[in-house]
Order: structure tokens, then C-alpha cells, then sequence
């Protein structure tokens, strides 16, 4: 599609109408009107749709497109104006990019809250949440299962909602744009049983997740000198990023012990900084419980056979000397290196230590 430059843009070189519109199917917005907006009276509030605490994306990539022109094919920036605020609905990304451009002016579409149906006692937060996801659901960007879990919990907590209501949570989803999103019934009634299912109590807080995407993690990297990728400190400290993800974790639990053995082999120390990818804090808390608890059985079951033979052979060629030999156990804390998660959660302001310790069995009595 012909890209126009933004200094010579005008609402006739648009090339879309209201038939485009992505919210055409969205019974609670109404698209009003076309204009011209001041890129900085377009509000980016916090991304409450899909779980993390700033912007995020590939700006870098939107800030190289935007230099050679607004795309004339492209839906504008969707807005609503609330008291006078333009309160953006999606496109925080482009907004980020305009603005490290300097660009004054960008296309925006105005939208006006849409009343006399079932839904009207949903909040102006609430609406602009499901809008924001019903954005993002014709397959060409990322609208993911956890984006839709995040965001009917958001919902239901803004406007203190029974997320246990099944048809509550149905409708929800259905304004969100689930149905269009998944053909898959299976799909679906995963994202439901995970809202159904949560509990604040068990779960934690609906929060938001930082450094979730490459991105962001990148930036905060650059800001830690105590941590490194595949590097050695000044002091010969080997350093290493590795991901928490509960799909490959049993992969990736055997990596992290192989980091930690082979440093203690050639006399060193080493220290890992562990991310998720996940966009919700309970799936952030999901990935590292799952790759630690792996890390720990995984070595207790390779220390604790070899353990046992060794045992077994001592006593049997010592039998006559001493008796019931047994040889002390040794536990993945013992061996020479740190393990930390980046800050992720809303009260993480700096990487978290891992103890081991908290990620044995529990023992009942």
C-alpha cells in the first residue's frame, strides 16, 4: 500500500471507510468521525488489555515504517473522548513511534460509547479494555489466550464482577472478540475454565508484568552490569539468560543445571537471570515455580542415584571395617553459582534471588 509522508498527509489520501472499521461488530463503541489529531493529545494509558505495565512491541520497527509515511491502507488512530481527554484504544505502539519522530499530526478515529443494550452497566474502563482486545483478534497480531484471561479478569476486578459466573464470562468474551480470534472450541473453553478457575486468594492479584517482551528485556539487560548473556564478568563470573516456560522447562531445567556444574568444573562461579515471556503475573509465576521445582527433582534424581550405588559399594567393600555407611546428600543449593528472576511483577523493582530451599516437596505429617 502507497505510504503518504505525515507532513503532506490529509484525510482524503485515507484509503479506508467505515466498512474497515475493526470494531464494526462491536456493540458498545460507535465510530463517529475522521480527523486530524495532535499526536500528543492522544492519551496511552496504562495496557490493561493485555497485561504489562508500559510500552512494548516492536517500536523500533513501527518507528522505521513511520519514517517513510503513514500507510494510506491502514486503520487510524482509534480514540474516545472522555471530558476532553482522547483516551487511545489501541495503536500505543505507533503512538511511541510518532512520537520519537516528532510527528505532529497523525490520522485518528473518533468512537462514542454505545448504550441501551444488556451491557450498559459495564464501566468506561471495562468497554475500553474489550475494545482494545477486539482490536487485535483477526490473526494478524498477537491477541493470545493468556491477553484474553488478562483482560476478563481485569474486567471483572474494575467493575467487581463474579468471574465463577460462566455466562457472565461467556458474554465478556464474546464482546472481546473470542469467537472471531479461535475457531477451536477447545481453545475457547481453555481461556474460560482459566478465568472461571482463578482465585485471587490462590492466584495473587490480576497485576501487571514488565520485561515480558525481547524489547523491554533488552533495555533493562543494558541497565544491570551484574548480568550478562552468555558472557564472563570482570571477575570471571560466568553469566547466562535463560527463559522460564512451563511448554520447555523440562529442557531448559537440564540447561541450567548443566551452567551451574560445568562452572563448579573449571573452578568458577556463575549467575543466571531467568525471564518469562509470559504476558500475565500468573503465568510469569506459573513458569519460574514450574523450572525451579524441575532444577530440583531433576538433580536430586541424578545425585541421588549415583548416591545410592556408591553407597552400596562402599559398605559392601568396607562391610568388615564399618557398617551402614551412608554418604551425605547433596542438593542443587550447594553448587557455585546465583540464580535470580528479573523483575517482572508489580512489587519486583530489581532481580529476585532464587533459594532452592523453597522448591523442595512439601512434607505432610
Amino acid at each position: 500500500m502507497r505510504r503518504q509522508l505525515f507532513s503532506q498527509l490529509s484525510l482524503s489520501d485515507l484509503r479506508v471507510g467505515h466498512g474497515d472499521d475493526p470494531l464494526l461488530q462491536f456493540p458498545l463503541l460507535k465510530m463517529v468521525e475522521f480527523s486530524m489529531v495532535n499526536t500528543l493529545a492522544l492519551l496511552s494509558s496504562i495496557n490493561e488489555a493485555r497485561g504489562t505495565c508500559k510500552e512494548h512491541g516492536n517500536v523500533d520497527a513501527l518507528t522505521a515504517s513511520m519514517k517513510r509515511g503513514w500507510d494510506i491502507g491502514s486503520w487510524p488512530f482509534p480514540f474516545i473522548n472522555v471530558n476532553g481527554r482522547y483516551e487511545l484504544i489501541d495503536r500505543r505502539h505507533s503512538k511511541a513511534a510518532a512520537e520519537s519522530l516528532l510527528i505532529k499530526k497523525v490520522p485518528g478515529v473518533e468512537y462514542v460509547r454505545v448504550t441501551g443494550s444488556q451491557w450498559d452497566f459495564l464501566s468506561h474502563t471495562a468497554v475500553l479494555i474489550l475494545a482494545a482486545i477486539r482490536f487485535n483478534v483477526d490473526g494478524t497480531t498477537n491477541a493470545t489466550k493468556d491477553h484474553f484471561v488478562h483482560a476478563i479478569l481485569t474486567v471483572c476486578k474494575v467493575d467487581k464482577l463474579d468471574n465463577t459466573d460462566i455466562d457472565l464470562i461467556r458474554g465478556l468474551l464474546d464482546l472481546a472478540g473470542v469467537n472471531e480470534r479461535y475457531n477451536y472450541p477447545g481453545a475457547i473453553t481453555s481461556i474460560e475454565n482459566k478465568i472461571l478457575d482463578y482465585s485471587e486468594e490462590t492466584d495473587g492479584p490480576v497485576s501487571m508484568t514488565n520485561n515480558c517482551t525481547d524489547e523491554d528485556f533488552a533495555k533493562t539487560l543494558s541497565s544491570l552490569p551484574e548480568f550478562g548473556d552468555n558472557q564472563t564478568d570482570k571477575d570471571g563470573t560466568l553469566l547466562y539468560v535463560m527463559m522460564a516456560d512451563k511448554r520447555f522447562n523440562k529442557r531448559y531445567a537440564w540447561d541450567l543445571i548443566r551452567h551451574l556444574l560445568e562452572a563448579e568444573e573449571c573452578g568458577k562461579c556463575c549467575r543466571i537471570l531467568i525471564r518469562s515471556k509470559s504476558t500475565t503475573a500468573r503465568g510469569v509465576k506459573n513458569d519460574r515455580e514450574d523450572l525451579i521445582e524441575k532444577v530440583v527433582e531433576y538433580y536430586n534424581l541424578s545425585t541421588n542415584s549415583y548416591r545410592e550405588f556408591a553407597t552400596d559399594a562402599i559398605n559392601i567393600q568396607l562391610g568388615s571395617l564399618f557398617s551402614n555407611i551412608e554418604l551425605p546428600r547433596r542438593g542443587v543449593e550447594s553448587l557455585p553459582g546465583e540464580v535470580y528472576f528479573v523483575h517482572q511483577l508489580d512489587s519486583e523493582t530489581e532481580p529476585q534471588i532464587v533459594d532452592f530451599l523453597d522448591y523442595y516437596p512439601k512434607v505432610t505429617i
